[in-house]
C-alpha cells in the first residue's frame, strides 16, 4: 500500500463522516435547502427559461441586484421542475465540493513538498460543516469556490510554452465568478500583488510558478479577469441604463450603515429607500453622511459584523439544516446578544435543545455539529497564521496571493447582515494558507511514525 494510503483514507473516511451528518437531513428534507435567496436565483433561471429575460417577474422588470453566473447554472438543472431536478442540483453542488478539494490538494502540492502539509489542506475543508452544508442549498458560495480553486489551478501551472493561455484562462475564471458572487471584484488588488509577486518569485523550487515579467503577469491577468465583469457592466448601462455591475454591494452598505440601522429602524435602508430610486452615488452619500454623524455606532456594527464573519459557527443555518428551523437570525442566543449587537449568527451554544418540537436525538445533532464547526474554524485560523508567519519574507506568489484574499473577502462583508455563510468565499483560500503554514501536529505525528519505524527495525534487530 503507497505511504499515502493511511492519510489519505483518513481524510475521506472525515469527509464521508461530514457529508453524512449533513447530508441526510438535507435530501430527506429538500425544502430546507430553499431560502430567500435561492428562491430568487430560481426564478431568474426559469425567467430566462422561459421568456429570454432576466428577470425575476412577470412584468419583466430587470434584475440589477443578482448577477447571471449562478441563474446560467441552474438553467441547467432546471430544479423549479421536479423535487428530482433539485435534488440532481444539490448532488452536482456535492460533486463541486468534492472537486474544489482535490484543487486544492494539487495546489497545495505545488506549494510544499511536505505529504502532511499539502494533505491539510483538502482535509480543513472537507471537514468544514458549513462548507459541506452549502451543497444542499440553492446558493452561489459552492459554485463560486469552485471557480476561485480553478482560477488558481489554472495560475499554479502556468508554465511552459502555454503560460499565456493559462494566466488568460485563470482570470477569465475568477472574472466568471464575479459574475456569480460580485463579492469577487475585491479580489483586484489581490490579482495585482499576484502578477507583481510572480515576477520575484525566485525560480528555485521546480514546482514554483516560471520567473514572468511582472508587468506580462499583471497585464493578462487584470484585463482578463476584468472582461467579463466589464462586459456585464456595459449591458446593464445600456440595456437597463445603470452602469454597474450589481446593486448588490451598495444595497449591502446601505442597509447595514444607512440611517435606518443607526436609528434602529424596523425597515433596512434597502428597503425604504435605495430600492426605490435613490440613485448610488446618493445612496453612497447618505451613508456616508451617517457614518460621520454616528462613528461609534457605526464602527460597533462594522466589528460586530466582522466577528460574525471570521468566528460565527453557522449556529442559525446548521439548525435549519439539522432541524429544519426558519424565521429570524437576530440574537440567535444568549453570548450575541452580549457580544454582538443584532446578531445574525453569534458565537452561541444556546440551541433547539429548547425547542419542544426538536427531540434529544437531534437536538444533540445540532449541539455536535455547531461545536464541530467552530471547533475547524479555530483550528484553520491556528493553521492558516503560521503559514501567514510564513509569508513574510517569501517569495512565492501563490501563498501571499491567498493570504490577500482571504483578508480583502472576509473584512470586505462585515455588516448587519452578515453572518458565518459569508465566510464561505474565503475558506478555500484559508485552508491553503494554513497548508503552508507546516502545521506543528502535522509535523510531529510525522516524526513519531518515524520513531516507532525506526524502534521497530531495532527489535527486529
Amino acid at each position: 500500500m503507497p505511504r499515502s494510503a493511511p492519510p489519505l483514507i483518513i481524510l475521506a473516511g472525515c469527509a464521508i463522516l461530514g457529508i453524512l451528518l449533513v447530508a441526510i437531513p438535507m435530501l430527506t428534507h429538500l425544502d430546507r435547502g430553499l431560502g430567500p435567496d435561492g428562491i430568487e436565483y430560481i426564478s431568474l433561471a426559469k425567467s430566462l427559461v422561459e421568456t429570454g429575460h432576466f428577470s425575476r417577474n412577470a412584468q419583466r422588470e430587470p434584475e440589477l441586484h443578482r448577477t447571471p453566473g449562478y441563474p446560467l447554472l441552474l438553467m441547467l438543472v432546471q430544479p423549479w421542475r421536479s423535487t428530482h431536478h433539485l435534488l440532481i442540483l444539490f448532488l452536482s453542488q456535492l460533486l463541486m465540493t468534492l472537486v474544489t478539494a482535490y484543487l486544492l490538494l494539487l495546489i497545495s502540492r505545488r506549494m510544499s513538498t511536505t505529504r502532511s502539509s499539502w494533505l491539510l489542506a483538502p482535509f480543513l475543508f472537507l471537514l468544514n460543516p458549513i462548507i459541506l452544508l452549502m451543497p444542499f442549498n440553492v446558493i452561489a458560495e459552492t459554485f463560486f469556490s469552485l471557480l476561485c480553486s480553478l482560477s488558481l489551478w489554472l495560475f499554479s501551472t502556468s508554465s511552459g510554452p502555454s503560460h499565456t493561455r493559462r494566466l488568460a484562462l485563470s482570470g477569465l475564471t475568477l472574472g466568471f465568478a464575479v459574475l456569480v458572487r460580485p463579492v469577487g471584484l475585491v479580489l483586484f488588488p489581490a490579482l495585482f500583488l499576484l502578477g507583481m509577486q510572480t515576477s520575484a518569485s525566485n525560480g528555485k523550487s521546480s514546482k514554483a510558478p516560471p520567473l514572468l515579467p511582472a508587468r506580462r503577469v499583471v497585464l493578462v491577468i487584470i484585463m482578463s479577469f476584468l472582461l467579463l465583469p466589464t462586459l456585464w457592466t456595459v449591458f446593464n448601462g445600456i440595456r437597463n441604463g445603470y452602469w454597474g455591475l450589481s446593486k448588490t454591494a451598495i444595497s449591502f452598505i446601505s442597509s447595514a450603515y444607512g440611517p435606518a440601522y443607526i436609528h434602529n429602524d424596523s425597515k433596512t435602508f434597502r428597503d425604504s429607500k435605495y430600492d426605490h430610486g435613490l440613485s448610488p452615488l446618493d445612496a453612497l452619500t447618505e451613508v456616508y453622511s451617517t457614518i460621520v454623524h454616528n462613528p461609534g455606532t457605526a464602527f460597533r456594527s462594522y466589528l460586530n459584523g466582522l466577528a460574525r464573519v471570521i468566528l460565527g459557527p453557522g449556529e442559525w443555518h446548521l439548525r435549519r439544516a439539522v432541524l429544519g428551523e426558519r424565521g429570524s437570525r437576530a440574537n440567535s442566543g444568549p453570548i450575541s446578544s452580549v457580544v454582538m449587537d443584532n446578531s445574525n449568527d453569534g458565537l452561541n451554544f444556546r440551541l433547539i435543545t429548547e425547542t419542544e418540537s426538536s427531540g434529544n436525538r437531534r437536538g444533540t445533532q445540532a449541539i455536535a455539529l455547531v461545536t464541530w464547526s467552530l471547533a475547524v474554524t479555530l483550528l484553520t485560523y491556528a493553521f492558516a497564521f503560521r503559514g501567514l508567519m510564513r509569508c513574510f519574507g517569501s517569495k512565492g506568489p501563490i501563498p501571499v496571493f491567498c493570504a490577500a484574499a482571504a483578508a480583502l473577502l472576509l473584512t470586505s462583508v462585515a455588516g448587519y447582515e452578515a453572518n458565518a455563510r459569508f465566510r464561505v468565499p474565503a475558506v478555500p483560500y484559508l485552508v491553503l494558507l494554513a497548508s503552508y503554514g507546516k502545521p506543528i501536529p502535522a509535523m510531529t505525528f510525522s516524526r513519531l511514525r518515524e520513531r516507532l519505524r525506526i524502534t521497530k527495525g531495532r527489535g527486529g534487530a
